[in-house]
C-alpha cells in the first residue's frame, strides 16, 4: 500500500492499491479510537493525582493554621490575655483592663465628637447672620433650625 501524504494532490482516479477495504479501514480506526483512549485515560489519572495532591497539601495547611490558632490563644489565656478585634480588624490580645481602658477611651471620643459637631454648626449659622445681615424672621428661623440640629444631635 504506498502512502499519500496530505501536501500532495489526490490521483484523478483512485488506484486499487490506493483503496482501503473496509476492513482495513476499520482496523486504522480501532487503533487511532485506543491511542486516543489511552492519552485520555493517562491525562485523567494525572489530573485525579494533582487533584489529590493538591487537597492533600491545602489540608494539611488548614492543620497547620488550626495548631497555630490553638497554641496562640493558649498562650495568651495563659496570661490572662482576651482576644480583642479592633475596629480595623486587627486581632488583638489585650488584658481585661486595657479592653475597658479602650471602651471607655471610645466613648469618651464619641461624646467630644458630638460636642464639636453642634459648636461646628452654632458657628456656621452666626457667622451667616453676621455675613448676610439677615433680617429678623431669618434669624428666628435660623435660631430654630439650629435648635432643631442640636435636639437631633443629642440622639445620634
Amino acid at each position: 500500500m504506498r502512502s499519500v501524504s496530505p501536501e500532495s494532490s489526490p490521483p484523478s482516479e483512485p488506484l486499487s492499491e490506493d483503496v482501503l477495504t473496509p476492513e482495513e479501514e476499520a482496523q486504522v480506526r480501532a487503533r487511532v479510537r485506543e491511542r486516543l483512549l489511552a492519552k485520555e485515560a493517562e491525562a485523567r489519572a494525572q489530573e485525579e493525582a494533582h487533584q489529590a495532591q493538591r487537597l492533600r497539601r491545602l489540608e494539611a495547611e488548614r492543620l497547620r493554621w488550626k495548631v497555630i490558632e490553638e497554641e496562640t490563644e493558649r498562650f495568651h489565656r495563659e496570661r490572662g490575655r482576651v482576644r480583642y478585634v479592633s475596629s480595623s480588624g486587627q486581632v488583638l490580645w489585650l488584658t481585661p483592663e486595657e479592653i475597658s481602658r479602650r471602651r471607655s477611651a471610645r466613648v469618651r471620643a464619641r461624646r467630644r465628637g458630638r460636642s464639636r459637631r453642634s459648636m461646628r454648626i452654632g458657628d456656621v449659622v452666626f457667622s451667616t447672620l453676621r455675613v448676610a445681615g439677615a433680617s429678623m424672621v431669618a434669624v428666628i428661623a435660623l435660631v430654630i433650625a439650629l435648635a432643631a440640629a442640636i435636639y437631633v444631635m443629642e440622639f445620634v
